[in-house]
């Protein structure tokens, strides 16, 4: 039997493993089963090698049923890797038992994973955020987080970070992956037994420099910003650009396109530049995951977007030379398969509509 390639590329985004799930849950694998049972939740497919879930229900779940963080985090701005494991006993001492840590090369990653913190200083709807690279939770949902403690290379941080999990109670055969230079993400949760298990996975995002990309918080949602000052660094390293915007959008649904430079700033997307002036975001494709990549094409009218067009397309629009019809040997599957999703044209009055409710 041959599987329609789009339908395939369908199937692999919205089909996840129970690890999988249990990690976007954020609870143990032995746990899955009775949360997601208890939530009315049951398997695509079941088999001997385990179970699949579709990828929204655990997104429902998650962002419905299990209760999300909503209090403030301790945070340490820890100025060395030294101070920070000075600051563990104090921790311990705060927090109940411990049940999740969380650690990441890049904040980047965190912020994704909704470890943030939203500037109240900020005057405008567009306001910046704040993360950190390691993250203790408690049992009742307190967090205290480190901004030099990280993972992903054998360096001074991650090298911290490995004693401070062993002085939270995870084994050396454990705490070791966080100086492991294939994972970018580390993650454990305690178990019924008591016992931490461990994810560890690579980001979506290339290893070769941290991320450039910025990310804000404007009305309820994650964004990224189209930045022109960070152009040459594009024409650069195309890649790794595409991998930090499908990260952001991995599945965008949505395209909204704004006819005039008035109408986005009416609606509120826009933002400053060093020297005061405006930019103006007429191009915004949203993902199902609540999240917004803002573009700003170098033209005043978006006419020639009036047809369905696919992300290869819209980004050249906005002056991002992709041309992946000349590197489809230097692309990854994963960025093909997202330069040819066409988002679906919302129109400007839903937005409105919305605004209004």
């Amino acid at each position: 039997m041959v599987i329609n390639k789009q339908l395939k590329t369908l199937l692999e985004h919205q089909l996840i493993t129970s690890a999988k799930a249990a990690e976007m849950l954020e609870i143990s694998k032995q746990r899955l089963l009775n949360v997601v049972k208890s939530n009315g939740i049951e398997p695509i497919h079941q088999s001997s090698q385990g179970n699949l879930f579709m990828r929204s229900d655990i997104l429902k779940l998650k962002n419905g049923t299990i209760e999300t963080r909503k209090k403030i985090p301790v945070l340490f701005n820890d100025r060395s890797t030294m101070y920070a494991r000075g600051k563990i006993d104090e921790v311990i001492n705060t927090l109940d038992e411990i049940t999740h840590i969380f650690v990441y090369f890049d904040s980047f990653d965190a912020i994704l994973d909704g470890f943030y913190l939203v500037s109240e200083n900020d005057l405008s709807d567009l306001k910046n955020l704040k993360s950190a690279r390691f993250i203790i939770r408690d049992i009742n949902g307190n967090e205290a987080w480190f901004t030099n403690l990280n993972c992903g290379y054998g360096g001074e941080g991650p090298t911290g970070s490995k004693s401070v999990l062993e002085k939270l109670g995870v084994p050396e055969d454990k705490s070791i992956y966080v100086t492991d230079s294939r994972y970018d993400m580390v993650k454990y949760f305690k178990n019924e037994e008591g016992l931490f298990e461990v994810h560890k996975n690579r980001s979506d995002i290339t290893r070769q420099t941290e991320c450039d990309g910025a990310l804000y918080y404007h009305k309820g949602k994650i964004v990224c910003l189209q930045d022109e000052d960070n152009y040459l660094s594009y024409m650069k390293n195309k890649i790794k650009f595409l991998y930090e915007y499908s990260s952001i959008v991995p599945n965008p649904t949505n395209i909204i396109l704004f006819n005039s430079r008035e109408s986005a700033i009416e609606h509120g997307y826009i933002s400053k530049d060093f020297f005061g002036n405006d930019i103006v975001y007429q191009v915004i494709l949203c993902d199902q995951l609540g999240r917004e990549l803002w573009l700003c094409p170098p033209v005043h009218n978006n006419s020639a977007l009036k047809y369905q067009k696919n992300i290869n397309e819209i980004l050249e629009f906005c002056g991002l030379d992709v041309k992946y019809e000349e590197n489809k040997q230097k692309y990854p599957k994963i960025i093909l398969d997202w330069l040819n999703i066409k988002p679906k044209q919302v129109p400007v009055e839903v937005i409105e509509i919305n605004r209004g409710i």
